[in-house]
């Protein structure tokens, strides 16, 4: 869950094994300062989540020129039950792509998860991202997901 979750994920208990979600990320590096994202995650073991992320930023800090990174890797709750928020460790690594150049992508961060019931989750990932094709950029989102 780039992802995220991703991501982009929440408790084993909560959340059972598919997760998606979607959302908004501010980014410094981003004119106008917003990108999005989309997670899909799956638990694959006890407290071990595989999630892909498909995410949207920005090449330049000059003006936005869109690439897209399509990463997947795990996660992990580190702080569970922190009143209604559990808290996850992510890394994933993938492709970006930007017009005519690809490359390598790679991000490592977190995201806080809150139960807004019905499966309905709100997602709050926070990462920091670096491609190939850009500098090393900050992304702080917030995004609803559901889970079965």
């Amino acid at each position: 869950m780039k992802p995220l979750l991703l991501s982009v994920l929440a408790s084993t208990l909560a959340l059972g094994a598919d997760f998606v979600a979607g959302g908004v990320n501010w980014n410094q590096y981003a004119a106008p300062q917003v990108n999005g994202w989309g997670s899909y995650s799956r638990q694959v073991a006890d407290r071990v989540y595989s999630f892909s992320t498909a995410e949207v930023t920005s090449v330049s800090a000059s003006k936005f020129l869109s690439q897209v990174s399509f990463r997947t890797g795990i996660a992990t709750p580190v702080l569970e039950r922190f009143g209604p928020f559990t808290v996850y460790a992510t890394a994933d690594a993938g492709v970006a792509s930007s017009g005519d150049n690809v490359g390598g992508s790679y991000s490592g961060g977190g995201a806080v998860v809150a139960p807004l019931g019905k499966g309905w989750f709100l997602v709050i990932p926070v990462r920091v991202i670096k491609t190939s094709l850009s500098d090393r950029q900050v992304a702080i989102g917030i995004g609803i997901g559901w889970g079965r």
